[in-house]
């Protein structure tokens, strides 16, 4: 009902409201276009930084596998604990062994037992099936990563390894916060600047 009695307003509130809105939705449009263009590239920026990462360890972790040399293996977690995002990683040979494996939160996403794969498992274990370099976005947690190691033109095993978005979770945050608050303030202003160009015009007539 109270917005049925916006048609009984006068006409120089409704010029003030109408001019204020427009330059909210204005302004909402552009947040929301650069918003969206921040989002991408932060995501694109994530996953290239990672991939980096996979293929510097992937290219050390070649004479690992097929070695089977396991302290050779376990030297590559130095390579990790420089990366804060990096929450896991794991080394493996064709026949599934774990050569290495580190998790920065002591959590594996691996099977145990019989239980049912979850389905960022199930898409683990058909990365782990493939030749080429595998990603996947857990939303705004976390980063996979499926990187194969080859010898010789022939894959003999694949790194996994898992990176937290909390750097860009906390700049989405940030942003979103800037562009409610940029809405509201643009709204105020163009409120009190609509009434008073109004009010200069309205009060000759």
């Amino acid at each position: 009902m109270k917005w049925m009695q916006l048609a009984h307003l006068p006409l120089r509130t409704k010029l003030i409201v109408a001019s204020a809105l427009t330059a909210c939705i204005a302004l909402l449009i552009a947040a929301v276009t650069q918003g969206v263009s921040t989002y991408q590239y932060a995501h694109k920026e994530s996953y290239e930084h990672l991939h980096a990462v996979a293929r510097v360890i992937a290219g050390r972790s070649t004479a690992a596998i097929t070695s089977q040399d396991f302290g050779q293996a376990e030297s590559l977690v130095s390579a990790l604990r420089v990366e804060p995002d990096v929450e896991e990683a794991m080394l493996i040979d064709t026949q599934r062994r774990v050569l290495m494996h580190y998790a920065g939160n002591k959590t594996m996403l691996m099977r145990a037992g019989e239980q049912a794969l979850s389905p960022i498992q199930q898409w683990q274990e058909q990365a782990f099936l493939s030749s080429t370099h595998e990603h996947l976005f857990d939303g705004l947690q976390a980063l996979h990563l499926v990187y194969p190691i080859s010898d010789v033109g022939k894959v003999i095993g694949h790194l996994y390894v898992r990176a937290n978005l909390i750097e860009l979770k906390e700049r989405l945050q940030v942003q979103l916060a800037i562009l409610f608050g940029s809405c509201t303030l643009a709204f105020t202003f163009a409120y009190m600047l609509a009434s008073r160009v109004q009010r200069q015009i309205a009060e000759p007539l």
